[in-house]
């Protein structure tokens, strides 16, 4: 599972990272970091197509709020729990950390993309359980 992880976040060799790559394959840490973004985003959209589902909230803007929170929220997930994997990686083995901030970025933005995607993707068959936000986000 790990490889598939792998390919998807470093888009099939695109957006490889050099040994940043290799230290976050090494500590199988795609596969649990996609599980946990995937969930984030079917939580918010199970609030907003279900709990939600009134029709004062019917409008794009509040789909495009939460496409917002979603998106910062796997940015945050991303950044934080790679730069606390490698700090624990490195800090175990007593060396300092080799990578830059543009590294963890760069993950990090990769991970927004990824998920604001799959939460555009999600929404098209999220909205067909809702009763009010049928034609959200179009």
């Amino acid at each position: 599972m790990n490889d598939f992880f792998a390919d998807v976040y470093e888009l099939w060799g695109l957006n490889y990272l050099g040994d940043f790559s290799e230290d976050l394959y090494t500590l199988d840490f795609y596969a649990p970091l996609f599980g946990i973004s995937f969930g984030v985003v079917v939580v918010f959209l199970l609030v907003y197509y279900k709990l939600m589902d009134q029709p004062r909230f019917s409008k794009t803007l509040y789909w495009f709020i939460f496409l917002l929170i979603v998106s910062l929220l796997s940015f945050f997930i991303a950044y934080t729990r790679a730069d606390a994997a490698i700090y624990n990686l490195y800090s175990n083995m007593g060396q300092d950390i080799p990578h830059g901030e543009n590294a963890y970025l760069t993950f990090a933005l990769t991970n927004l993309i990824l998920f604001s995607i799959i939460y555009f993707i999600l929404s098209l068959f999220f909205k067909l359980i809702s009763v009010n936000h049928k034609y959200i986000p179009f």
